[in-house]
């Protein structure tokens, strides 16, 4: 039991703790209105009171340090706008780590099973290429490994593993599972999710099979087409952001019994800013989605180790040995929900892109999918890709082709902030190729001898 008494009488911090808050509640007016672009200003900031500040760190000026004292944060790492780093503790970020805004992260606690509470100050320690997502909150004493990811509101409270994530889509799953309670097996993959993930699924009737990535091939997706002994011929892959519509039931009740094809495209329509986006090249937008599982795998487009895109198929797209068609009836996707979700995704998916430009050049191969101007809409959409990758002021072409071309302005306001948006997304995809470059090219110096 907690007595209130001698818990008052316990010092926890030293006077010369006391004397640094004082000063730094005093200095940090100076911090926080500061202009946005000022990053090297709060830099100098935060080493004045004692942080260790890397090389073009990007400390956001909403940004919440405690004890700055505390902190070591690696060359171009990131806290953004409303992150909270109460650090009575020490809290380490790897290089390129980013804490996304409002995330929370708490290296102070108290033991609860003493009388007088003492305060604890476990360390928290994030990766290299780590990412902290959106309003995730991890706790004291964690050490988030190198490239892991704690997914947009996840609670991270036990180490997490290099390159994994911890993705928590309990919030998402029960509305997708109960669009997809027509199917006679329901399998969820999943990756050691810390909410209430498991019970939801079970609840369900959803079958769990846990899935732990080495790095490496396969990925999420190809290791559950390979590995998971389907009871029926046909899947149907859905993640916890998507939805089947009655509609899409209806039709795809049919279109398994057909025996002429091999697997059907699904239009996906994106809910973005509290509304459908109809064009901008979101709409249709078509994925193969249901296949016979022995026809169907992920292609796999191989980029060095160090470029971080997860145990999970994002990006790619099924390669079907036999013959496919589509279904009109589209499936919903909740992918966006604010724009910080968009942003955060897609700085991400940058990093991706950029690794991945110098692919689409390459010869393509049995497992990658084939880029031609008169192919599917998949194959197609491919080949506007590699084009564009050659293409001079690739960030305006891209505005001028979603709103324009795609017919963006019919979405009105959310067209024009989607397409400004995916503007932004192919500068970054570009500087990041730009930054790549100029990498190789100053590890390639030869060092002088002595």
């Amino acid at each position: 039991m907690l007595d209130v008494e001698q818990n008052r009488r316990v010092r926890k911090y030293s006077t010369g703790e006391i004397i640094q808050r004082v000063l730094w509640m005093f200095a940090q007016p100076f911090f926080r209105f500061s202009p946005r672009p000022c990053f090297g200003w709060r830099r100098f900031v935060l080493r004045c009171f004692g942080a260790k500040i890397g090389r073009n760190v990007h400390v956001y000026p909403s940004a919440t340090i405690y004890f700055p004292w505390n902190l070591d944060a690696g060359d171009e790492s990131a806290i953004a706008e409303h992150a909270f780093i109460y650090n009575l503790g020490r809290v380490t970020l790897g290089a390129r780590a980013t804490i996304s805004h409002r995330a929370h992260l708490c290296a102070g606690t108290h033991d609860h099973t003493k009388a007088d509470f003492p305060l604890l100050r476990p360390p928290i320690t994030i990766g290299t290429e780590a990412w902290i997502c959106a309003d995730a909150f991890v706790g004291p004493g964690v050490t988030i490994g190198e490239g892991a990811i704690v997914g947009a509101r996840a609670v991270a409270m036990k180490d997490v593993r290099p390159w994994s994530p911890v993705k928590n889509e309990g919030a998402n799953l029960r509305d997708c599972l109960a669009s997809v309670s027509f199917a006679e097996e329901i399998v969820v993959v999943d990756s050691a999710s810390t909410d209430g993930t498991l019970a939801i699924a079970k609840a369900a009737g959803a079958r769990v099979v846990q899935f732990v990535w080495n790095g490496s091939f396969p990925r999420k997706k190809n290791w559950a087409l390979e590995n998971i002994p389907w009871q029926h011929e046909w899947v149907l892959i859905v993640d916890a952001d998507e939805r089947v519509t009655p509609d899409l039931e209806s039709e795809i009740r049919k279109a398994i019994c057909r025996t002429d094809v091999d697997g059907f495209y699904l239009n996906r329509r994106f809910w973005f800013l509290d509304g459908w986006i109809n064009h901008c090249g979101y709409f249709p937008s078509w994925n193969l989605r249901l296949f016979r599982h022995r026809l169907g795998r992920y292609e796999q487009i191989e980029i060095h180790d160090d470029i971080l895109s997860g145990d999970n198929e994002v990006h790619e797209h099924v390669l079907l040995n036999g013959r496919a068609e589509y279904l009109s009836a589209p499936m919903e996707h909740y992918a966006f929900p604010a724009i910080a979700t968009f942003v955060e995704k897609h700085n991400r998916y940058s990093t991706w892109e950029a690794a991945a430009a110098g692919k689409l050049h390459e010869r393509e191969g049995e497992k990658t999918l084939r880029a031609r101007p008169f192919g599917n809409a998949v194959e197609g959409k491919r080949w506007l890709k590699k084009l564009a990758t050659r293409a001079p002021f690739r960030p305006s072409l891209r505005f001028l082709y979603h709103y324009i071309w795609k017919q963006g302005f019919r979405d009105g306001y959310r067209g024009w902030v989607l397409c400004r948006l995916l503007a932004w997304y192919e500068r970054m995809i570009l500087l990041k190729e730009r930054e790549a470059t100029a990498r190789a090219r100053f590890t390639s110096y030869p060092t002088t001898p002595g």
